[in-house]
């Protein structure tokens, strides 16, 4: 359990390495709002990670499938909005 906790904290380190790259990269700058979306839906998406690896190491697969799909669907329509306002922002 503890190496899957030190592998969501690296896939964080460099998710928020990507998008800040990513952002100085561009000719356009993110918006507060845009961080706000940006940050919500990668914290969502580690939180679906978790919540399915801590199901099957449980041995409880049907929780991981509905985990999934919950918590997966979420985190796919909070990336559609957020990629919504960061579009129509620029």
């Amino acid at each position: 359990m503890g190496m899957m906790w030190f592998c969501l904290g690296g896939i964080l380190i460099v998710c928020l390495w990507c998008l800040i790259s990513w952002n100085s990269r561009r000719s356009v700058k993110l918006s507060p709002v845009g961080w706000a979306g940006s940050l919500i839906t990668l914290l969502a998406f580690l939180f679906t990670v978790a919540w399915s690896v801590s199901s099957v190491i449980e041995g409880e697969a049907q929780a991981a499938g509905a985990g999934l799909l919950f918590f997966g669907g979420g985190t796919l329509l909070l990336f559609a909005v957020t990629r919504r306002l960061i579009k129509r922002s620029n």
